[in-house]
């Protein structure tokens, strides 16, 4: 493999990939199939992954309005 193609493959997997989502999948599913080009076996294997229903919320100061969002793993400000 040379440079261009590691660029091309950082390139095609610049998205954002939670843990457990689609994305993440089809990430797991072209690297796969990269590997399988080069003539070497891969295997996904699924396993459990701790997922959050992420809410959003609005900060106001000084009568200006800050979006907020909740990240899986962070902890509460209460």
């Amino acid at each position: 493999m040379n440079a261009a193609e590691m660029k091309k493959i950082f390139e095609d997997t610049a998205y954002v990939r939670m843990g457990g989502s689609a994305e993440e999948l089809k990430c797991a599913e072209y690297i796969k199939e990269k590997c399988a080009g080069f003539g070497a076996e891969a295997v996904i294997e699924p396993f459990l992954v701790d997922m959050a229903e992420m809410q959003e919320a609005v900060l106001t100061v000084d009568g200006k309005e800050i979006p907020c969002k909740g990240y899986l793993g962070t902890v509460s400000g209460e």
